[in-house]
């Protein structure tokens, strides 16, 4: 599992980074090890935006949330995958 996390106008805190690994950890699961990840984590001013670029041998997924709050984002955005 190979995971790209990239920040526009934020931070990636290790806390951020570990959150999201936690919630990316089932895919592999389902689709094995060789899948790829870009979570791409944008702020601006009350909207925060969590988008997740999934790539496999089978797939590619996109899902994009935008909320009031970045770790309900995340999961909102997982949850689409």
């Amino acid at each position: 599992m190979n995971v790209e996390i990239t920040g526009r106008h934020v931070v990636i805190t290790p806390a951020i980074r570990t959150y999201v690994l936690k919630r990316l950890r089932k895919f592999t699961k389902l689709l094995g090890d060789d899948i790829s990840f870009h979570v791409i984590i944008d702020v601006e001013k009350e909207r925060q935006t969590a988008e997740i670029l999934l790539k496999s041998k089978l797939l590619d997924l996109t899902g994009k949330v935008q909320s009031d709050d970045m770790y309900n984002s995340i999961v909102r955005a997982v949850e689409k995958l």
